[in-house]
């Protein structure tokens, strides 16, 4: 794609215009179908989004109730501070959740609701 727009790219009118050609075009659109059809939509993917909105909203509920707890995380993510040089506290529970990976987040949320085995 990126070849094809340099190629096809031209002066037009004393302005350079970019440009990419049908064939290429035609296979993004392609390509776009494609991933909207079995991918974007499908419905395993679809279940995952749900599992993941779950997991963010009982987070942010979590980290908004709990705010020694939020303090603790933005300690351990080296963003301790940011509570009094910044917005509300909905707004930095928002920036701190953003910040994780799925990995962590998926982490803090099994450490938080999970039951541990050791009674």
């Amino acid at each position: 794609m990126i070849k094809d727009i340099v190629f096809s790219s031209k002066v037009c009118n004393g302005e350079f215009c970019l440009k990419i050609s049908d064939e290429i075009y035609s296979a993004i659109i392609k390509l776009r179908e494609f991933l909207y059809d079995n991918v974007y939509r499908s419905p395993k993917v679809h279940n995952e989004f749900v599992k993941a909105k779950k997991i963010i909203k009982e987070l942010y509920t979590f980290f908004l109730d709990n705010e020694d707890m939020l303090h603790k995380g933005l300690v351990s993510m080296e963003l301790a501070g940011i509570e009094k040089k910044c917005c509300s506290r909905k707004r930095i529970v928002c920036d701190f959740i953003a910040s994780m990976t799925d990995r962590y987040a998926m982490n803090i949320y099994a450490k938080l609701f999970f039951p541990t085995p050791l009674v």
